[in-house]
């Protein structure tokens, strides 16, 4: 039997006033990322990215992804709320949940910390079975060498922006201001120059919704 999943890309309405202004809003590729990693005969996949739509609370999921980063942070912690009234399960990742877990994790059930191309699967299974762990942690640096390619096909209403892609990951630098090195470590890795060209390649500008 499938579990629903619900994968949200939030936006507080500050920033939401501020971004419609712009022209150039590429897609966040974090969540259709995530979702290619997704057994679709185990989850059926609702993506849903704020910039454009709605969070659909009223309909019930058996868990909730969000990427949290700390501007939108106490948004999150509200859609959270809501969700786990309604007897959802919540797991946070992304930056916030990355550098403050002790604060995140008061306003979820699950922490995906660091980058999660090991831990997202595992998790998955083990919440599909129902024995899933509170916290899970990136404890090797991945290479992006044969990562899938974001479900873009879950994509809805960006006619002109979700065709963003991405070939490495990191910084060289050690900028003293910069928190990136908190968050990918001090590594800085390129994606196969062939597979960053086929990831162009599935993007069809044709494809409207």
């Amino acid at each position: 039997m499938k579990k629903s999943i619900l994968m949200i890309t939030p936006e507080n309405k500050e920033i939401n006033r501020f971004r419609k202004r712009q022209i150039n809003n590429f897609i966040q590729i974090t969540m259709p990322y995530l979702a290619a990693f997704i057994d679709e005969s185990k989850y059926e996949i609702t993506l849903i990215d704020e910039y454009n739509q709605k969070v659909p609370f009223e309909k019930n999921f058996d868990l909730v992804v969000i990427t949290v980063n700390t501007a939108n942070a106490p948004h999150c912690y509200n859609i959270s709320k809501k969700f786990r009234n309604k007897g959802s399960k919540v797991a946070f990742g992304g930056p916030h949940a990355t550098l403050l877990p002790y604060e995140a994790q008061e306003h979820c059930d699950v922490l995906i910390i660091g980058e999660a191309e090991e831990s997202w699967p595992v998790f998955l299974e083990e919440f599909y079975n129902g024995n899933y762990k509170r916290e899970y942690k990136c404890l090797n640096t991945p290479s992006l060498e044969g990562i899938p390619i974001p479900r873009r096909d879950l994509i809805k209403r960006r006619w002109f922006t979700k065709g963003a892609v991405f070939a490495t990951r990191g910084c060289p630098y050690s900028c003293s201001y910069c928190n990136l090195k908190q968050i990918y470590k001090d590594s800085f890795r390129k994606r196969p120059v062939n597979e960053v060209i086929d990831d162009i390649k599935n993007i069809k500008s044709g494809q409207h919704r």
